[in-house]
């Protein structure tokens, strides 16, 4: 069709030799992207649903992270240091799903509370910290990112208040991954809220940081754990063995490590073929054939073994489905007849 820019409907062309006309083409687009919509909606619903006991047990460990002290235990002995509370959590094998389901944690998280406090969470990704500056800026910045933190922080450094002020060396500009410029922002914060949060460093995939990076920022926070509350979530996507093989003894020995496990792909699979393609819970009236079903989950029981990779070729069986099809444009009106 003339003057139609194909790129405005994801690629969507007039079917049965270019003879359809444009309101079936456009129609055909928003079928699509109202059915993937609902769909996606369903499976995002039923991923938080799945993680909810495990993201749970994680937020109350953050929660009561720093809560405990000796006098509470008289008989256990004192140690010469505060060890640093380490939620170690196995997520699965795949590495592409992470991403999603780590996601799920920081929003989880960064909601959660203690007391009157909000957590602030920082999610920090092996590609955004292949040098221990760049993990510890990474780390500082995503803490103070919103801008009541950023303004006051401006107020802890411009006030007359006698507040912390940040530090420098050699008389410079103050060091983006110094950690006293984050005791410093901490300290006025806990000053002007009269709250405690907690700082919440999620080490997204700790098998792909350097060892000596994430050695020196375990040791760094241990040095700082006992004036700021932090806590370290791991993610880990092989065994809980690979952490004590990648640090060494003095590092394990700052952790207070507790263990957690989040989703298994096979029970995912199984609750997204029940709810979006056997019960329907979309509404959308997707179904498909004995054929493509099958090589689904082919694909990902032999292959992928993949939740994101399954998803993202459930999307291609859908918008197949509409690109190709000329008579899905009746697809609306016989999912209305299906609830009717």
């Amino acid at each position: 069709i003339d003057g139609v820019d194909h790129f405005d409907y994801d690629g969507f062309r007039p079917l049965i030799s270019g003879r359809e006309g444009i309101d079936m083409l456009r129609l055909r687009h928003r079928l699509f992207q109202q059915s993937w919509n609902a769909i996606e909606s369903v499976v995002e619903n039923l991923l938080a649903e799945i993680n909810e006991k495990g993201l749970a047990e994680i937020a109350n460990f953050v929660n009561q992270a720093y809560d405990t002290n000796d006098v509470e235990h008289p008989g256990f002995v004192s140690l010469p240091f505060q060890e640093l509370p380490t939620a170690v959590v196995f997520a699965g094998t795949n590495v592409s799903d992470h991403d999603h389901l780590f996601g799920l944690l920081y929003q989880y998280l960064a909601q959660a509370s203690s007391g009157q406090a909000t957590h602030r969470v920082a999610l920090l990704q092996s590609k955004h910290c292949a040098t221990l500056r760049g993990m510890l800026k990474s780390f500082m910045q995503q803490i103070q990112s919103d801008s009541d933190n950023s303004n006051s922080s401006d107020e802890a450094r411009n006030s007359k208040g006698g507040t912390v002020s940040a530090p420098t060396r050699g008389g410079g500009k103050p060091l983006a991954h110094d950690m006293q410029i984050l005791e410093g922002w901490y300290s006025d914060y806990e000053r002007r809220t009269h709250s405690r949060p907690k700082l919440v460093a999620i080490v997204q995939d700790f098998e792909g940081f350097p060892p000596a990076v994430i050695e020196d920022f375990i040791s760094i926070c241990g040095q700082y754990c006992d004036r700021i509350p932090i806590v370290l979530v791991i993610g880990l996507a092989t065994s809980y063995d690979t952490l004590g093989q990648t640090l060494s003894k003095s590092g394990m020995g700052r952790l207070d490590i507790k263990r957690f496990s989040l989703q298994r792909s096979n029970d995912v699979i199984d609750k997204v073929v029940e709810k979006v393609l056997v019960s329907d819970c979309s509404g959308v009236g997707f179904m498909l054939g004995y054929d493509p079903y099958r090589y689904l989950l082919d694909q990902y029981l032999l292959h992928s073994y993949s939740v994101t990779s399954f998803l993202a070729q459930l999307k291609y069986a859908a918008m197949h489905h509409f690109y190709a099809n000329p008579l899905s444009v009746l697809h609306a009106a016989m999912a209305r007849t299906k609830v009717s």
